[in-house]
């Protein structure tokens, strides 16, 4: 029963993490995979009881002291199995992606997974309200705002008021990451924010102090009239479009 559970467990995290990594941009360890088999596949041998536990095998060993080699034979494939994991009947296979797609096709393999690289979270000390509410599952704010992506490599398209990039502060909470793409105005400066909105907007997503996603891209296109805060259908359909 705990081999079932800890075998759903990480076949769960391990499909979430692998969609996650794709849609975030995360990177992945080339020539790493995970391939968890099926459960009547007979490849894994099951965990030796006797042998598990602290002090019984050297850690991060497999219990059974099935040969890693004899798996690779059995697989017929042309990568390297390097750990055996017999809690959850799979193993990592050091391959390329094409031998992975081809190994998918074996009608012994439940899936595989690609390794992703994580990394430690950071933590931003007095962000402000907002950032702080963000990341606190209670009620009670604890000064801080942890984050462990910055969304460096992705982009936000605003469509807003402008951002006041003509303003050195603005420009340097941004670090170069923010941009006008359309002025329906064509003012001088191009896209420049008058009335404050898009910038503001901005910050909170993407800026250095305040901004959710502090690596993130931004890619502004100015639709409001003038300084007047407003904007017309077409010019909203126009931009969307």
């Amino acid at each position: 029963m705990r081999n079932r559970l800890l075998s759903a467990m990480v076949l769960a995290i391990a499909a979430i993490t692998t969609s996650f990594a794709a849609l975030a941009g995360i990177p992945v360890v080339e020539g790493s995979y995970i391939v968890t088999f099926k459960k009547d596949a007979g490849l894994v041998q099951p965990p030796n009881e006797a042998n598990r536990g602290k002090g019984n095998i050297p850690f991060a060993q497999h219990s059974t002291g099935q040969s890693k080699s004899a798996l690779t034979t059995a697989l017929g494939t042309k990568g390297e199995v390097t750990s055996i994991f017999e809690a959850i009947n799979a193993a990592h296979i050091k391959m390329d992606a094409k031998e992975a797609d081809r190994l998918r096709q074996d009608k012994r393999v439940l899936r595989i997974d690609q390794s992703v690289l994580g990394s430690l979270p950071a933590t931003q000390t007095n962000p402000g309200w907002a950032l702080d509410r963000l990341d606190s599952a209670s009620p009670a704010l604890n000064g801080t705002y942890n984050y462990q992506y910055t969304g460096a490599g992705r982009t936000i398209y605003l469509l807003d008021s402008g951002i006041a990039l003509s303003n050195p502060a603005v420009a340097a909470e941004f670090g170069g990451r923010a941009s006008i793409i359309w002025d329906i105005n064509n003012g001088v400066p191009y896209g420049d924010d008058c009335i404050g909105h898009g910038t503001q907007v901005a910050s909170a997503a993407g800026g250095n102090t305040f901004g959710v996603a502090k690596g993130v891209t931004l890619i502004e296109a100015k639709i409001t009239i003038g300084c007047t805060g407003s904007v017309d259908t077409t010019s909203l359909i126009t931009a969307l479009n």
